[in-house]
């Protein structure tokens, strides 16, 4: 009985290690991990995680968002560009891209590729990805990112140099009116001002046959006391205009508006206005932020 009640032993000990040998083995790491961590090697590492399409554009608009274009410009291929363009115009080119993308194209950043080759079989050469398309008078015009060697020769993605030469011109079209260098004595851009419009009822009444001769008034008013009027936009809404303004100073700017006002077709107030970047030095100046 005895020696039965041994071998039982001995056989269930048996079963015990079979079962654990087993187990073990089915709990060996997969090589699915190992090939995870091939793929996401092969993207490159760059400190500005230009690695991808997705990744070059997320960064571009990320560091436009919060005004640094010196950081912009870093996702923009500088090299081979146009006469009369270097890498010394990087932040501003950047700049000029962000306010045309803000007025004229959503980019969906889940569009574009997180591969570090881009997408394949989209039409455009390998080292090119789409990173959107603008309307313009002129037609379609498609924005580029270019996959480029980075200065130790690791590729990189960046908005190819093809789109960042046509910036002036798309910006001359699609963005603000062109930021004219206006110097006065300090040898400092002149102020900025703001202009909130109402037509009168005479201005109303008398809109359809003199209301482009008066805004091309308006605009004269302003030149022939040394400012420039940037740019009109036309409301709903409480106000019909905001004017945006240069003017060399506050004197000038209430001597325009009284000019102006005195025409009879339009009531308007003036403000001064800063641009955020100066608006964000005052902040910190100010309150120490």
């Amino acid at each position: 009985m005895c020696g039965t009640a041994r071998q039982w032993t001995i056989w269930a000990a048996s079963l015990v290690l079979a079962c654990t040998s087993s187990f073990a083995q089915d709990e060996q790491p997969a090589d699915l991990p190992l090939e995870a961590t091939a793929e996401a090697d092969l993207v490159p590492t760059d400190l500005l995680d230009r690695g991808t399409p997705r990744r070059a554009a997320r960064g571009f608009l990320l560091a436009a968002s919060e005004g640094d274009y010196q950081r912009a410009a870093e996702y923009l291929d500088l090299r081979n560009l146009p006469r009369g363009m270097s890498e010394a115009d990087g932040p501003t080119l950047a700049e000029d891209l962000d306010i045309v993308l803000q007025r004229h194209l959503w980019i969906d950043e889940e569009e574009l590729s997180d591969e570090s080759d881009g997408w394949a079989g989209d039409g455009l050469p390998s080292y090119r990805d789409r990173l959107g398309v603008l309307q313009t008078r002129g037609g379609e015009i498609t924005l580029l990112l270019q996959q480029i060697p980075r200065e130790d020769g690791v590729p990189i993605w960046k908005i190819s140099n093809n789109t960042v030469a046509r910036i002036p011109a798309l910006y001359d079209e699609l963005g603000y009116s062109r930021r004219v260098v206006h110097l006065h004595a300090g040898g400092d851009p002149m102020p900025v001002y703001v202009s909130l419009i109402k037509f009168t009822q005479h201005g109303l009444m008398t809109l359809k046959d003199k209301g482009t001769e008066r805004a091309d008034k308006v605009k004269e008013v302003a030149q022939a006391l040394g400012g420039k009027l940037i740019e009109a936009y036309y409301c709903l809404g409480e106000y019909d205009v905001v004017a945006i303004w240069e003017f060399p100073d506050n004197r000038t700017a209430m001597k325009a508006a009284v000019l102006n006002g005195s025409l009879g077709h339009i009531e308007i107030k003036t403000m001064p206005a800063v641009p955020r970047e100066e608006w964000k030095k005052l902040l910190q100046e100010t309150l120490g932020k």
